[in-house]
């Protein structure tokens, strides 16, 4: 970890350093620090809550410019037909990868704290749990990796005791950039990259200070590096929900299931029954780290210890549980503003108090006859809540689902429990229609270099929806 530290601080050129205790008292100085650079606001209308708005040019995870980094290219994504863009991934070659870094790193942090973030995803006393060392300029970043995994000293005593770590190296941008100032948040758009290299357990992110590309233990770790370390120690790192349902006989079973993003992967996982007598809790709303026991029983845990949720369509009807809970101890990001120190998106009308003026995540007045989005449709908000499951540190899985096609099922407006039947009950066709689209898709993207094992799996899966 020293080592890593020095090699960063002769890159990055700090005034200072920081080692990240995660007490109370460190968040609090941060949070201070974040006021005056002007990069988040108090909501008066809660309880610890807090608002930031971003540069309008850094709102959202930036796939484009997000590269796996490995000696051959089909490592990291298939050969695609000639002519063909591909839409399976970005690679990057070992030796352009460090050139992205000298051409971006040198100098970064000039007049400013290097905060160094032990974090590790998964409850710490987890065997599933992997620990990371995150490196950056950013108080906002340190804030929320607080909220988002477990982080602090009791890493550092782990890692003392010669444990394995990820290098995380994140910087908001240089000194020097046209975008160094936006209402208190610096980033550098139009270099902005990401970088993951599985043989050395690095990830490299430059450019960004929002949450998906800047808060490296979650998709960068939790799934992206976390996929390549599943795979070589034999289990799974998945997009993917847990819930723990338990029946009015006191039966409990733990189901995990995989959706795309913004589907309402959010508001299923912290769905409230209307069947009689059962109970559902929520485990994780974003990804599960699975594996096989030594009694070959599926074992899962949720990495993430808060939750990083869309804001626009939550609201009492859609997602009781969140409402509940989001007004405490919470960022939210990009959403508007109200008059009496709270905060508005789309889809809360009705939770609006007669008379109460809106600021939009621009900071301009805002209302609806402008025609415009009130909160940016990616806004988020950051979550710690204590869950009653926590101390579980490995979830029993009993089941696996991937419903095809979310866009069509829309699951976040959905205010009472769907009728299950007919949730479950679609036709041969439309299975079959699936795999089809799938298999074209596969065609048109690697043709022949897809490998047997995914072709044998849509013969199989054509297979069971024919004998369905």
């Amino acid at each position: 970890v020293r080592a890593f530290v020095e090699a960063s601080v002769a890159l990055c050129q700090p005034e200072h350093i920081h080692i990240c205790d995660g007490t109370e008292t460190e968040n609090s100085k941060l949070v201070q620090i974040m006021q005056n650079q002007g990069t988040i606001v108090p909501l008066s209308k809660y309880d610890n809550c807090w608002l930031a708005r971003t540069n309008p040019a850094d709102v959202a995870r930036v796939e484009s410019k997000t590269f796996i980094c490995t000696p051959d290219k089909r490592e990291t994504i298939p050969r695609t037909r000639d002519g063909v863009k591909g839409c399976l991934g970005n690679w990057i070659a070992p030796e352009e990868m460090d050139k992205a870094i000298q051409q971006r790193f040198p100098g970064c942090m000039i007049g400013r704290t290097m905060y160094v973030i032990p974090f590790s995803m998964g409850p710490i006393t987890s065997p599933l749990s992997k620990i990371g060392i995150e490196i950056t300029d950013s108080p906002y970043v340190v804030s929320s990796m607080r909220i988002m995994s477990h982080m602090g000293t009791p890493v550092l005593d782990i890692l003392s005791r010669g444990a394995d770590f990820v290098k995380c190296l994140h910087s908001v941008g240089t000194p020097t950039s046209e975008f160094i100032q936006y209402k208190g948040w610096p980033c550098d758009p139009k270099r902005t990259i990401i970088l993951h290299k599985p043989a050395t357990n690095e990830i490299v992110s430059y450019g960004s200070g929002y949450g998906g590309n800047s808060l490296l233990g979650k998709k960068c770790l939790a799934l992206r590096i976390g996929s390549t370390i599943a795979k070589q120690e034999g289990w799974l790192a998945e997009h993917m929900l847990i819930v723990g349902i338990t029946s009015p006989g006191g039966k409990k079973r733990y189901i995990a299931a995989a959706f795309p993003s913004a589907c309402g992967k959010t508001n299923l996982a912290m769905m409230t029954p209307s069947l009689p007598g059962y109970k559902v809790e929520c485990v994780g709303d974003d990804i599960a780290w699975m594996k096989f026991d030594s009694k070959g029983q599926l074992r899962a845990i949720n990495p993430e210890n808060g939750f990083f949720g869309v804001a626009p369509g939550t609201s009492n009807s859609t997602n009781p549980n969140a409402m509940k809970t989001i007004f405490k101890n919470t960022i939210f990001t990009n959403v508007a503003a109200t008059s009496d120190g709270g905060v508005f998106w789309e889809g809360m009308e009705g939770e609006l108090s007669p008379g109460v003026k809106i600021t939009d995540w621009l900071g301009q007045p805002w209302n609806k006859s402008s025609g415009q989005f009130a909160a940016h449709p990616n806004s988020r908000v950051l979550d710690w809540i204590l869950r009653r499951i926590e101390n579980e540190d490995i979830a029993q899985t009993t089941a696996i689902g991937y419903i095809p096609k979310a866009d069509s099922l829309r699951l976040e407006g959905i205010s009472k429990q769907p009728d299950l039947n007919e949730l479950f009950s679609l036709p041969k066709d439309f299975w079959l229609q699936e795999v089809e689209d799938i298999a074209r898709y596969f065609d048109e993207q690697v043709g022949e270099d897809l490998p047997n094992e995914i072709a044998d799996q849509l013969n199989s899966l054509k297979q069971r929806v024919n004998n369905m």
